[in-house]
């Protein structure tokens, strides 16, 4: 757009609504039960969305959108991808048929062709369109990424002092300035076109006209050339070279029209023992084995609240905290309530 969307500032009584719900969510084409740090992650995500209805009060679900329906290992995936990426996957985009304004040619009826890490934009979309209300709230987090029972904080005593505009759908969508290798790739201080270095693994958004038509300009952005791909003279380079879709992201985040429906996640403190923790959400992208393992054990040990256990989940308390010889039987169990969507 030329100018800035007009604000769609949510009705009050949707704002104050103690039934508005929150969604977690995260996208991926594998397993939830597979092997390494992803079921973790994903059973802390629903533990945490299990405890804090019943310690807080507030609505609070869990879902996998698994993108196994979108993704698979083609023979016309690009070969090699850029920088030896090891991830072999293709995933089925948005279709260019010449009826997107701004997009250029070649037009196709066939879906573009995308890596994996560009699902989590059609899981948003997914989201917006099936499953939330206007008002409703939605995390959506990388798979390295998990709310923190510990913190024994929940999503509006976390978010809502510093996220105002997000709350009540001024700024519907909520991001973190990412700060790491990727600013040293695109931002202004070393050449780069860009402003704000934005990290796609933690996307926060309030539903309302705003944030859908924000999140479908982004998902098509796959099909036309950014600054970063000018820059580079690779016409769709991040299609599938690193880091993706952050790098639309973070084209958006720097472009002043976008950036008036954006706010920013502040980060709550970060050390070498510690993940990137923002309030409730903490972060790990990197060394994530054997860390997160021990780092979310710990979290479900000190946060898990035997005074108010869901009737699935009260088994796994003895003298009134959690008994961990039964760990591994409560991960088993908060994954079978996991939510899969496949999509």
């Amino acid at each position: 757009p030329e100018e800035p969307e007009e604000p769609d500032t949510l009705e009050p009584e949707l704002v104050s609504n103690p039934k508005r719900k929150h969604y977690i969510f995260t996208v991926d084409n594998r397993d939830v039960r597979g092997s390494g740090y992803r079921p973790l992650v994903a059973a802390a995500n629903q533990l945490y969305a299990t405890m804090m209805p019943l310690v807080k009060g507030e609505q609070q679900e869990y879902m996998y959108l698994r993108s196994n329906l979108s993704c698979d290992a083609r023979e016309d995936c690009p070969s090699p991808f850029p920088n030896a990426q090891v991830n072999k996957i293709c995933c089925t985009g948005p279709v260019n048929d010449g009826s997107i304004r701004g997009v250029p040619p070649p037009f196709s009826s066939k879906p573009t062709l995308l890596h994996p890490s560009w699902m989590d934009l059609k899981g948003i979309l997914y989201m917006l369109d099936n499953v939330m209300k206007r008002g409703d709230m939605a995390t959506y987090l990388d798979s390295d990424a998990h709310f923190d029972v510990r913190k024994q904080q929940s999503f509006h005593e976390s978010f809502e002092w510093m996220l105002p505009e997000l709350f009540n759908g001024t700024r519907p969508i909520a991001v973190v300035r990412d700060r790491s290798a990727w600013t040293g790739v695109c931002g202004t201080d070393f050449g780069g076109p860009y402003t704000m270095d934005s990290n796609s693994g933690i996307i926060m958004f309030t539903k309302n006209r705003v944030a859908r038509n924000f999140f479908e300009r982004l998902y098509f952005s796959a099909l036309t050339p950014s600054p970063q791909d000018i820059r580079l003279r690779t016409p769709l380079y991040y299609q599938f070279g690193w880091p993706h879709e952050q790098e639309r992201l973070t084209w958006f985040a720097s472009t002043p029209v976008e950036n008036a429906s954006i706010t920013y996640i502040q980060r709550m403190g970060w050390t070498k023992e510690l993940p990137w923790c923002y309030q409730a959400i903490c972060h790990r992208n990197f060394d994530k084995m054997p860390y997160i393992e021990e780092y979310i054990r710990e979290s479900v040990e000190k946060g898990f609240d035997c005074a108010k256990p869901s009737s699935q989940l009260r088994p796994f308390c003895r003298s009134g905290k959690i008994d961990m010889d039964q760990y591994e039987d409560l991960i088993a169990t908060l994954l079978e309530s996991v939510k899969i969507i496949p999509m």
